[in-house]
């Protein structure tokens, strides 16, 4: 499955053989997404948003979608409804109700507006109890999230802090990518050996708050999408530490649009600045573990990688 016009078929049959409807018009929808196939399909009866993916792993993280869409909307932050989720044709697809509005990227209502929404509910979402730790549901009934394990990393918190410090020796390819220097190392190893003193709280986090993944609808009213990168995390901090990584990343959020967001979620001035330290040090732990990913699994990424996460760790040792 490579095409466009494939993808467009496939959302037409879904369509018919799914929900038994008579389809008028479908319509790609670009550029909202770098993982799913998204269609908005008209029928005789109503408007639907179509999302595909061929990937084996795109079913249980639509699974997860829909529970989080689900749990999300019983602590009043505004989702689509999902209507089905399945698998035709080897591709994996879920079936949404058409939310009234524009999507937040295209939107004319002031961004700072929309990331105070976001705020507001990432306050709540970080409220939805969940179990465990990671990006897998594995037992919905239970809330219970974990991850995905691998040689050195035990699928836990800690194991994850632990992972990254033993990944610090003086050998670390680190070095001769230019990312730190070997008397680097040390301050590093301390800054995440600190993280193992924090007694930390876990809750839901959402995992890719943005403009493109809201629509607002002509009152202002924000709905909240794609759950995809949602897991089990540090709250409320993980949704933060992705944020100032976007904003490093791409240039957004702005500051001003992430002030916005801190006034919405509730957090002064003042209180941002108490844990700022430690985002740095979240940020610096993030970067290195995607960076060792990039090693084992994907060479071509390595000097992107290594450029960010020389920029984190520049922040962190001024």
């Amino acid at each position: 499955m490579s095409t466009a016009t494939s993808y467009h078929d496939i959302a037409k049959q879904i369509i018919l053989q799914v929900l038994a409807e008579k389809v008028q018009f479908i319509h790609p929808i670009i550029g909202k997404g770098a993982v799913n196939q998204v269609y908005l399909v008209e029928t005789n009866i109503s408007e639907y948003i179509v999302r595909m993916n061929e990937s084996p792993a795109a079913l249980p993280i639509y699974e997860k979608e829909k529970w989080c869409i689900e749990q999300a909307t019983l602590y009043g932050i505004p989702g689509p409804e999902v209507l089905t989720i399945g698998k035709i044709d080897q591709v994996a697809y879920m079936i949404q109700t058409k939310v009234k509005g524009i999507n937040g990227g295209d939107s004319s209502l002031d961004t700072k507006t929309i990331w105070k929404s976001l705020g507001k509910y990432t306050k709540r979402i970080h409220s939805i109890p969940v179990n465990g730790y990671g990006e897998i549901l594995s037992d919905p009934a239970n809330r219970t999230f974990t991850a995905s394990t691998h040689e050195g990393f035990d699928g836990s918190w800690h194991g994850f802090i632990r992972y990254n410090l033993e990944s610090l020796t003086e050998n670390d390819p680190f070095i001769s990518l230019g990312v730190w220097l070997k008397k680097d190392i040390k301050i590093v190893k301390q800054k995440f050996e600190n993280l193992l003193d924090i007694p930390f709280s876990f809750g839901l986090v959402h995992g890719d708050l943005s403009l493109k993944n809201t629509i607002v609808d002509d009152t202002g009213h924000v709905t909240v999408l794609d759950w995809g990168c949602a897991e089990a995390h540090l709250t409320p901090y993980w949704d933060i530490v992705q944020l100032r990584k976007s904003h490093l990343d791409i240039g957004k959020p702005t500051q001003t649009e992430f002030d916005a967001f801190l006034q919405g979620y509730g957090f002064s001035q003042l209180e941002f600045l108490t844990i700022q330290p430690m985002l740095e040090t979240l940020l610096l732990l993030d970067a290195c573990d995607k960076m060792r990913w990039a090693i084992d699994c994907k060479p071509d990424c390595i000097p992107s990688f290594a450029n960010y996460t020389k920029k984190v760790w520049r922040r962190n040792s001024q």
